[in-house]
């Protein structure tokens, strides 16, 4: 009752920026394409991702290597 409907009464909305997350649309997932991953997916010490992404990319039918976009 009463509150902001752009912010929900909090006062603050948190946003991102496609392009800072995504930068070059070209790029699939294996090539490093979501920008805060790119360091830390292949880095040896984070297997979850390794493990993760190629189960997403089957059970949503998608493929590591097509681009981005």
């Amino acid at each position: 009752y009463g509150a902001c409907p752009e912010c929900d009464g909090l006062g603050s909305q948190a946003a991102f920026d496609e392009a800072l997350v995504v930068p070059d649309m070209s790029k699939s997932l294996a090539e490093r394409a979501i920008a805060p991953w790119a360091g830390m997916l292949w880095a040896g010490n984070t297997r979850f991702y390794q493990d993760a992404l190629p189960s997403l990319a089957k059970h949503y039918g998608f493929r590591l290597y097509t681009p981005f976009k």
